[in-house]
């Protein structure tokens, strides 16, 4: 949702493991609840040669006070890659850093263990600063501890063939992390698995283990985080507020869910709360 009351949504295509029609974005008008545009993306760009491909997360960067769309990045969890639109043109990447890490793909919550060999999920773009600097697009496979970040203005113009040079932190998580967002001052907050716990980092420190920060833990209520986002003061009327959804994926991994207790859950914190007393405010 852009500062324009405008709501972008994704459609996989898909219901269970049928593909019954191309991804799509959906775009709508909050004010109204008007349809504004529905974009088809093309299969050779939502999926990988290998026909394998499922549509996550999707990201906006938008500019002028009409909020006009600039790049619209969206993560393909199971081809391994990423598709970016911008200006009515798609097109993917694929790059070694978002291939899942076998390693990683054992997944621990509260004592269940699965398999989840999943590539980007967790995406975030950091805010924009007064001296008009370029934004990064931070970005990270679900199976791996790895960060990684690059200029979304090298992304959108990788489609001509410009070299990327990504900036990573091989092992800078504890545990497999999951859906991503960021603070107005920087401050990137993330699921994390093994810790049933939302971890935090600001991007003006360096991207290392020492810098990442346990903002809050809570062993029933926040057993794995399939969404986040940070609302801005814009929208909270008074102070930046994280939003998360909890899903126990763990249990529906396992086919082990029991539907009398509370398996679904959205909690919030004013993004003050969360990062007082760690290091994931930004540096004086």
């Amino acid at each position: 949702m852009d500062e324009c009351n405008q709501l972008y949504v994704l459609d996989t295509g898909y219901i269970g493991n049928n593909y019954t029609c191309p991804a799509q974005i959906l775009m709508f008008d909050l004010l109204t609840d008007r349809l504004l545009k529905r974009i088809k993306i093309p299969d050779n760009v939502a999926q990988n040669k290998q026909g394998v491909g499922t549509l996550v997360t999707p990201v906006i960067e938008t500019k002028g006070t009409d909020c006009s769309l600039q790049n619209l990045f969206m993560a393909d969890v199971n081809g391994h890659g990423l598709v970016i639109y911008n200006n009515d043109r798609f097109f993917r990447l694929e790059a070694q850093i978002f291939e899942p890490e076998q390693a990683q793909s054992n997944v621990s919550i509260a004592g269940v263990q699965f398999e989840l060999a999943d590539s980007i999920m967790g995406m975030a773009i950091t805010p924009r600063t007064f001296r008009g600097e370029g934004r990064d697009l931070i970005l990270r496979p679900f199976a791996s501890r790895a960060v990684h970040t690059a200029d979304t203005r090298v992304l959108s113009r990788s489609t001509f063939g410009d070299t990327i040079n990504y900036k990573s932190a091989p092992d800078m998580l504890p545990s497999q992390a999951t859906t991503m967002g960021i603070s107005s001052h920087g401050t990137l907050f993330f699921g994390l698995t093994q810790e049933i716990a939302i971890g935090c980092w600001n991007r003006y420190r360096n991207m290392t283990r020492d810098n990442i920060e346990i903002a809050v833990q809570d062993s029933d209520r926040l057993q794995f985080l399939s969404g986040l986002k940070v609302l801005p003061k814009s929208r909270t009327k008074g102070q930046e507020e994280v939003w998360a959804l909890s899903n126990r994926l763990q249990t529906i991994m396992t086919g082990t869910t029991n539907y009398n207790e509370i398996n679904f859950r959205v909690v919030r914190s004013t993004v003050s709360e969360l990062i007082s007393g760690t290091r994931c405010h930004p540096p004086i």
